[in-house]
């Protein structure tokens, strides 16, 4: 992931390296933060609930920042 974020999208090398460390950390803490939650406050079906709804409404955000949108063209016999 280094190398696209650094060949490809033109980052830094440093950045690029902390930004994946973020990324690897978080994917290593979330669950658990989701096992402390669902063992000492949710419960299992809350917390699956709930994480379920969080992720729902991120994915349908990023989707609808992918939706084109059809903008109006620019007539060339305008001045």
């Amino acid at each position: 992931m280094v190398i696209y974020l650094t060949r490809i999208m033109g980052c830094r090398p440093a950045f690029a390296a902390t930004q994946v460390n973020l990324f690897e950390g978080t994917c290593y803490l979330t669950p658990v933060l989701g096992a402390w939650l669902a063992d000492a406050h949710w419960g299992r079906y809350k917390t699956i609930l709930v994480f379920s709804g969080i992720y729902f409404v991120v994915r349908l955000h990023c989707h609808s920042c992918l939706v084109p949108f059809e903008l109006p063209q620019q007539s060339t016999d305008c001045r």
